[in-house]
């Protein structure tokens, strides 16, 4: 298995390395726990606290049944995620383009598919 080494600080700025199978690893963890939190949480995002509780109480399950909602729909907290990644790996990294790479990569990912 082909190695690659991955290096960022942590919030206490000390280096740590990855290999392959550790970052993909955390990857998809990372994925999983979006997928898992947007899915959970979209029905009732733009309700308040005391709302939830009154109307939900405490959520343990996807209440978008007996909300009448689908569960998954089109969005940005999903798409957009990967939408970023693939701009980073299409365009590169440089600053001062990287807004438009982003907007560009949008268009043509997202907003064309959903027409």
């Amino acid at each position: 298995m082909r190695i690659i080494e991955c290096k960022y600080h942590d919030t206490n700025e000390r280096a740590m390395d990855f290999q392959t199978e550790q970052l993909l690893e955390k990857t998809y963890a990372g994925v999983l726990g979006k997928l898992i939190g947007v899915y959970l949480g979209r029905p009732f995002e733009t309700w308040t606290h005391q709302r939830i509780i009154k109307e939900l109480g405490h959520i343990r399950y996807y209440v978008n049944q007996d909300l009448g909602v689908p569960l998954v729909v089109t969005d940005d907290d999903v798409s957009g995620t990967f939408t970023f990644i693939r701009a980073l790996e299409e365009h590169g990294p440089e600053r001062g383009r990287l807004v438009q790479a982003i907007g560009d990569t949008c268009v043509r990912s997202i907003w064309a598919q959903s027409e």
